[in-house]
């Protein structure tokens, strides 16, 4: 028995020494070996990334959300009056569904991820575009929490115009310079020299206003049709109040070559939204229609808004809005002397030096 086993033993060594080497089941990788191999760099970076913030995705997709209700209300605040010139509800109503639309998605995308600063700065700008007491709060909340160099400057004009409702008119010339020092963008910009030019204009600084107005006009790339009436307009306003009177005949003059429309529309601009007033304090609106009505030839409308404004105890410009009172008395004055039935003529209606029309 020995013998025979002894007799064996080399056909076996033969046999195992001539099988191959990747024949052993015990040495072949398991299958699922590859699935555990090291990730590569990019692989490694998303794995990390997904630890370190495991919301990021869903957050990017909230904003591309939130971004698309933001340019759907902005649509809205273009045209917040329907093809019969009649103001549209349903507009409205849609505008206020899309804001608050987003601000829910974006208080959820701060719960995902309570240290996102794009998600911060979102929520405090449609919260002020919403129209809610709580913006101011949220926007200076941002404020503090961003680094000085990436806060937006969209989001320092709105909280500048919260400034300058409070009359705290050194808070909001802070905010305005700065936002308009950070290369914002033209709608931005345009809203930022209008509210900075009046808070200006009210507290005395006419020189700085009009160099501020100036440089604006002059400047490239104006809107859509290439300029801007209401940014014009107020370089008008300024020279007037600063006796520069051929300056702002020749400003109204360039407005009104353009159409008679331009003049009529410019305190809608398209540029500022309705619910935005770029003339803070509200009384500077008195103002600006005033003179508007005035050139247009709505002689009775400019009188009536030029009283307005002299009515207020702190307006600045309170004797130059006098002179146009006396001035707008003389012609009203004319008007009806000619107006007057001569003996054998038949009277006239007599037509507003603008050329008459319905107030806008």
């Amino acid at each position: 028995m020995r013998a025979a086993a002894l007799g064996l033993a080399p056909i076996l060594v033969v046999g195992w020494a001539g099988r191959p080497a990747d024949a052993d089941p015990e040495r072949r990788p398991p299958e699922h070996q590859s699935q555990h191999r090291a990730l590569p760099g990019k692989g490694r970076q998303d794995f990390w990334a997904w630890v370190l913030d495991p919301h990021e995705a869903e957050v990017k997709l909230i904003l591309r959300k939130v971004a698309e209700n933001r340019t759907r209300a902005g649509s809205m605040e273009l045209l917040p009056y329907d093809y019969g010139a009649q103001f549209s509800p349903a507009r409205a109503e849609l505008r206020a569904q899309l804001l608050d639309d987003a601000e829910d998605m974006l208080r959820y995308a701060l719960e995902l991820a309570p240290r996102n600063l794009d998600v911060e700065r979102e929520l405090a700008i449609v919260t002020d575009e919403n129209d809610r007491p709580s913006a101011q709060a949220a926007l200076e909340r941002y404020l503090a929490d961003e680094v000085q160099e990436r806060i937006s400057p969209d989001a320092r004009v709105r909280l500048g115009r919260w400034y300058a409702r409070q009359r705290r008119f050194d808070d909001a010339v802070v905010q305005l310079r700065l936002a308009l020092g950070g290369r914002p963008e033209h709608r931005t910009r345009t809203q930022g020299v209008l509210l900075l030019s009046s808070i200006l204009m009210h507290t005395g600084r006419l020189g700085e206003a009009i160099d501020l107005l100036r440089g604006h006009v002059a400047s490239a790339s104006f809107g859509y049709y290439g300029w801007e009436p209401l940014s014009l307009f107020a370089l008008a306003v300024a020279y007037d109040r600063d006796e520069q009177i051929s300056l702002a005949h020749d400003i109204l003059s360039r407005i009104i070559s353009a159409g008679q429309d331009q003049l009529m529309n410019v305190l809608h601009d398209g540029n500022i939204p309705p619910n935005r007033n770029p003339l803070v304090p509200p009384i500077e609106r008195h103002y600006f229609a005033a003179l508007q009505y005035e050139a247009l030839g709505f002689l009775p409308e400019a009188r009536a808004e030029w009283q307005a404004y002299t009515a207020e105890a702190d307006a600045p410009y309170r004797n130059r809005a006098e002179q146009h009172i006396d001035e707008v008395d003389r012609l009203l004055s004319a008007q009806r002397a000619a107006a007057r039935p001569r003996p054998g003529r038949k009277p006239e209606r007599p037509t507003p030096p603008g050329g008459g029309g319905t107030p806008p």
